[in-house]
């Protein structure tokens, strides 16, 4: 895994407002940035199912006897993951 730039690092704390949390953070495991790429990057390989999975469960509710008839409508959507707000 190639390791993040500085900028980015900085760019992505200030945006989220996280800077001063952070450091905090970051005198607990100095490993912190390091753990956060990865945590995105499990998000990105992971959110290519999201959508099928969404789809599916919408299909599963809206078939339900039970609830087929109480439903109006129904709709889902998936969150982007945004490196920067």
């Amino acid at each position: 895994m190639a390791l993040p730039k500085k900028n980015d690092k900085e760019k992505f704390l200030k945006n989220n407002r996280l800077k001063e949390l952070f450091s905090k953070a970051e005198r607990i495991d100095n490993n912190l940035w390091q753990v956060l790429q990865e945590i995105g990057n499990s998000y990105n390989e992971l959110s290519k199912n999201y959508d099928a999975i969404a789809q599916r469960l919408l299909m599963d509710i809206l078939h339900d006897k039970k609830i087929k008839d109480k439903i109006h409508s129904a709709r889902y959507r998936i969150k982007d993951k945004k490196a920067y707000r």
